[in-house]
């Protein structure tokens, strides 16, 4: 054996341009390989888990004299004080806004949440914190 990997080595040197391209293949192979089985492990082996049971959540939505499927902040109040069999309300509004620098511009969407809605969905920060009730108070204007 130790004659082979003398003999290879050997020829190896003899031909840099090929050995070089080889080592670069089996790179380009064993990487690509790597990559898409990390992949196919994550998202369908063992997929992100929220920790949140989704067959316990409720969406309530409402619709206004305009036509859109919205609740009211003072609704969502209510039923946070007058609900007794629900553990935690939320409130999510998905919105955009136009985001120009200079000539050119882009359309951004993101959402304004209220104040618990980390905590009910059981996210928990790795560093820093989420929003807190101090900060960012659970009081909305009425339009």
């Amino acid at each position: 054996m130790l004659q082979d990997l003398r003999f290879g080595f050997r020829q190896l040197r003899r031909n840099p341009g090929f050995s070089l391209l080889a080592v670069l293949c089996l790179t380009l192979g064993i990487g690509a390989t790597t990559s898409v089985f990390s992949w196919i492990e994550g998202i369908l082996l063992r997929p992100f888990q929220l920790v949140v049971n989704q067959d316990r959540m409720v969406a309530i939505t409402g619709t206004d004299r305009n036509g859109r499927t919205e609740v009211s902040w003072p609704d969502l109040q209510d039923l946070r004080k007058n609900s007794t069999l629900v553990e935690s309300f939320i409130a999510e509004h998905i919105g955009g806004a136009t985001l120009s620098i200079g000539e050119r511009a882009e359309r951004a969407v993101g959402s304004v949440v209220s104040s618990n809605y980390f905590d009910a969905l059981g996210i928990h920060p790795i560093l820093g914190r989420t929003l807190s009730r101090a900060r960012t108070p659970d009081v909305m204007p009425i339009r």
